[in-house]
């Protein structure tokens, strides 16, 4: 059974315009062995082919599209430890200690990933940034100086500016990255490590 086919994404993303070519794909996916089957060929699914292929495993990645033309395409190119759901709210919602834990692992991944794309001299235009939030109807004023507190004891870099009528959080440890460079970049190290990559 097939899964729903969604459209990710409107007219023509700017990185489909600066891409510079398709990655070459097999024309069929043939029954053949592999100790990991990977589905997504975008950034994602390159980044966990290249992991497994690093610890020596042998990897097939599929993918129903030509790879980077689904979400991938779509990104903001924003890299950060954020959660969707802030720390004292998502505290609230499933405890401390798994929320605090939560935003740590998703801290770590950003140093992870930076130490791979350094490891692998994968070229893909990163660039560490810090992430502004402004306050809004979320998060008013004094509620961006208690999220920034309720990190900071934990050890997660942050901090309020005061600027004027404007309440912000500045939070380091962030990045930006071009997407379809990252994916790209990545497959193509995983061509001596012996990846397949089939449509």
């Amino acid at each position: 059974m097939l899964t729903e086919k969604r459209y990710l994404r409107g007219g023509v993303p700017l990185w489909l315009d600066t891409s510079g070519g398709h990655v070459r794909t097999r024309a069929k996916l043939r029954s053949e062995a592999c100790d990991v089957a990977v589905v997504g060929g975008g950034v994602s699914g390159a980044l966990i082919a290249l992991t497994l292929a690093r610890a020596g495993l042998d990897v097939v990645v599929v993918d129903r599209r030509q790879p980077g033309l689904g979400s991938t395409a779509a990104s903001t190119a924003m890299i950060q430890y954020e959660i969707d759901t802030p720390l004292r709210e998502l505290r609230d919602k499933i405890g401390a200690r798994r929320a605090i834990r939560a935003y740590r692992r998703s801290l770590k991944a950003v140093a992870d990933l930076k130490a791979l794309i350094a490891a692998e001299k994968i070229h893909c235009d990163w660039r560490d940034r810090d992430a502004v939030y402004l306050a809004g109807n979320k998060l008013g004023y004094r509620a961006l100086q208690l999220e920034a507190a309720a990190r900071r004891r934990v050890g997660l870099p942050s901090a309020c500016r005061r600027r004027i009528s404007t309440q912000t959080n500045l939070n380091p440890n962030m990045a930006s990255s071009a997407p379809e460079q990252s994916f790209r970049r990545v497959l193509e190290k995983l061509i001596p490590r012996g990846w397949r990559l089939a449509r």
